[in-house]
């Protein structure tokens, strides 16, 4: 199951991604307050802090063979431009993968590991950096005609729906070549503090998954919470660099915020 769960945690810094991945260029905020202006005004602050941290709280369920089973991880996720530190906190066990323009550096018990990246995964993530205006995120058609829901205590909230056709086309291009996921639906709810800053999220979603011929399905429900939004986080190395042993090429797919 450890596939499944890596999906789910893809899936979760994805979503998270998709939301804070902003290009706004030739765009004008209109002077009437909507979703779409709500969620842009706030998300201009990620814009210009060029990053975001964000802590994570996902639970996955799903049924294989009959039996259902289901999981908790926890993430602190940090990205600032297209540098990122991910700390996986799963079944008793705590992994930190730092990722910069040149390597991966993973550090899981008593092992501390540099990967470095290929020139093929390099030209892909200077590509997902230089081309944001190109990712199907949240667009002003996602969010026109969504009521913006008074929370009583001074914060506000949006939902989004997505089919799953356009679950696919937002989370997809940060899913990396993985075409073994698809979405059953997503559900997304963004909400804002009193200064309008986007200060946590809730993500509903089904996940269909082939393994081996085997198809999974599951459900999966992340609750985000910002930290210090609208400043830029320190992304660093928890120890020196020629404390990590080279492990040689990284085999994998590195996507921004995953």
């Amino acid at each position: 199951m450890t596939k499944f769960y890596k999906a789910g945690i893809r899936i979760a810094a994805a979503a998270v991604a998709a939301v804070c991945v902003i290009s706004f260029a030739g765009c004008e905020l209109g002077k009437t307050e909507n979703a779409y202006t709500l969620y842009r005004s706030a998300a201009e602050a990620i814009e210009q802090a060029n990053g975001y941290e964000v802590n994570c709280d996902m639970n996955m369920s799903f049924e294989f063979l009959g039996e259902e089973m289901s999981t908790d991880v926890d993430m602190n996720i940090k990205q600032s431009g297209n540098v990122s530190k991910i700390v996986t906190y799963f079944d008793g066990e705590e992994i930190v993968t730092t990722t910069t323009e040149d390597a991966v550096y993973v550090e899981y018990l008593d092992a501390k590991t540099k990967y470095s990246l290929s020139d093929e995964l390099k030209e892909s993530m200077n590509a997902v950096d230089s081309s944001f205006s190109d990712i199907p995120v949240l667009t002003e058609e996602m969010l026109e005609g969504l009521e913006i829901a008074d929370n009583g205590d001074g914060t506000r909230s949006i939902v989004v729906e997505l089919d799953s056709d356009n679950a696919a086309k937002m989370l997809g291009s940060f899913m990396g070549e993985d075409q073994s996921v698809s979405f059953d639906g997503v559900t997304l709810r963004m909400d804002f503090d009193e200064d309008d800053m986007l200060c946590s999220m809730h993500l509903e979603c089904g996940i269909v998954m082939n393994v081996s011929g085997i198809e999974i399905t599951g459900n999966e429900t992340v609750d985000y919470e910002f930290v210090n939004m609208g400043k830029t986080p320190d992304v660093s190395l928890n120890y020196p660099e020629e404390e990590y042993t080279d492990g040689g090429e990284y085999v994998g797919t590195v996507s921004y915020g995953a």
